[in-house]
């Protein structure tokens, strides 16, 4: 494994540049996205504090047309056609009697923002007549460049930004939710991430994070070569951390995964074939999980 937290920030700088930049374009990697904010948005709303989903897979092409192009329809109507609801003690913005909202926005940062597939999803399903605000930030230069290009929307806005770095390159901001899809398992000092996230968060505000359900994709000299700094990672290693970092009102999914058609598995092949250095060939295998808490 890889000595310090800064050779993990090295490989990551070194794996996520413009070069892979297209890839989030990718159905998997777009359903991913689309995913977990559907998830994001009603973990917990079922008012048990951890369960296995009501649903095990979703299929890409599910999950990609759950969100239109556009933002032509609202998230509370696709999180009820997968059989939940919004949860609103979360995001308030859905509050059918405008709880929590006021003049300022809804804060909500995106932690390893990548290109902006996150940001686009919750694009698409946050109520276009609510006031928010989007900060993204990321490693990697190349990858916040590609965000600020492809996130034409006002409010929002990505940095390239170490938040393990100094302590508050933030200076100081302080966001209602934080979220983070997909990237736990790159960050080697995770205690570190989730007490400076929790920092950063307002008193009641929320951090919901997506990852594997236990093995990611990659182990051993190829997981580090790839920026991966943790091949195992259970969703009670992560609860513990966020309870550590003062988080509480723990919530937990678990279990769930995408489903890919037989031609994007062939697809995806075909892609491992030109290019052995494709990162998620077999991401349809793996379950996932959310882990949400509260400041």
């Amino acid at each position: 494994m890889a000595d310090s937290t800064q050779d993990f920030k090295e490989l990551n700088r070194k794996a996520w540049n413009k070069e892979a930049v297209p890839r989030f374009e990718l159905p998997e990697f777009k359903a991913l996205s689309k995913l977990s904010v559907l998830k994001y948005l009603t973990i917990g709303s079922n008012g048990q504090s951890a369960s296995l989903s009501d649903k095990e897979a979703y299929t890409v092409d599910e999950i990609n047309k759950s969100c239109v192009e556009n933002r032509s329809i609202k998230a509370k109507e696709e999180a009820s056609a997968l059989g939940n609801k919004v949860n609103t003690d979360i995001w308030c913005i859905f509050d059918k009697d405008d709880k929590g909202t006021s003049e300022e926005p809804l804060e909500i940062l995106d932690f390893a923002c990548g290109p902006g597939n996150v940001t686009l999803a919750l694009l698409d399903s946050l109520p276009l007549e609510k006031s928010y605000r989007i900060t993204g930030i990321d490693l990697s230069d190349d990858f916040v460049d590609a965000y600020n290009k492809r996130v034409d929307f006002p409010n929002v806005h990505a940095e390239a930004l170490d938040i393990l770095g100094k302590e508050d390159v933030l200076k100081n901001r302080k966001f209602d939710i934080a979220v983070c899809t997909m990237s736990l398992h790159h960050i080697s000092d995770l205690e570190l991430l989730c007490k400076r996230i929790a920092t950063h968060l307002k008193k009641g505000g929320w951090f919901l994070a997506m990852d594997f359900d236990g093995h990611a994709i990659f182990s051993g000299k190829e997981a580090v070569k790839r920026g991966i700094a943790h091949s195992t990672l259970e969703p009670e290693k992560i609860t513990n951390l966020f309870e550590k970092a003062g988080l509480s009102q723990i919530l937990v999914e678990r279990g769930f995964r995408l489903e890919y058609s037989k031609e994007q598995k062939l697809t995806i092949a075909q892609r491992k074939e030109v290019n052995p250095e494709e990162h998620h060939p077999d991401l349809g295998k793996k379950k996932l999980c959310i882990v949400a808490g509260r400041k």
